[in-house]
């Protein structure tokens, strides 16, 4: 499958455990509005669920984030290294771009739950007007589909980004590698080429609204 480098930011180190939310989905209306209320930083502010002058709200939010200087520069072609840790356990993956027409049943992206037309709506309406996304879709390959050492050879050294604790009670703890060099990222997407397939775990409603877009 063809994979594709990012125009991404990451949040400013010194920043990042303001800016970075829990799970949407996993946060109550009252938790929302809560963490909202104790932080101008959350990134909340550019993330309202469905509802009258959500989406006005969310680009005001954005908007202010943006000009408090949350992010750091534009990486205009970059993939990241993720590594995401919980107590003893760690997953370690890739961050990256596919082509829109390339999710889907039996694509090389390939999901495998409804949706609910709703909240797939107000996605799509979201990534039309404010062109971003934080939270990139979730998925699996098989465990033999790239050469052995690529996901923790993209996971070195010290991380660009590191956000929470993996060691407090409930904690996670997560680390992002850019990979910039425009030789990395070639050699990194080459070692993806022969993937057949990658399989959705989480993101369903994220892939209708892309598809959407």
């Amino acid at each position: 499958m063809e994979l594709l480098p990012l125009d991404a930011r990451l949040a400013r180190q010194e920043v990042a455990d303001r800016v970075v939310v829990p799970s949407f989905d996993a946060l109550t209306h009252e938790d929302r509005t809560r963490l909202r209320d104790a932080d101008p930083l959350t990134f909340l502010h550019a993330m309202h669920a469905p509802g009258p002058g959500a989406l006005a709200r969310s680009e005001a939010g954005l908007r202010s984030l943006l000009e408090a200087g949350v992010f750091g520069a534009r990486l205009g072609r970059a993939l990241f290294g993720y590594r995401i840790s919980a107590g003893e356990h760690t997953q370690t993956g890739l961050v990256c771009g596919v082509r829109a027409a390339d999710i889907g049943r039996g694509r090389p992206l390939r999901t495998h739950e409804d949706v609910r037309p709703g909240m797939a709506r107000h996605l799509t309406h979201y990534l039309r007007e404010l062109r971003v996304t934080s939270s990139p879709v979730t998925a699996v390959v098989a465990a033999d589909a790239v050469p052995p050492g690529t996901f923790d050879d993209l996971a070195t050294g010290t991380p660009d980004l590191a956000v929470g604790d993996a060691a407090a009670p409930d904690g996670v703890r997560q680390e992002f590698w850019a990979v910039t060099d425009p030789a990395a990222v070639d050699t990194v997407l080459a070692a993806f080429a022969g993937v057949a397939a990658a399989y959705v775990t989480d993101g369903h409603h994220r892939s209708a609204a892309a598809l959407a877009v």
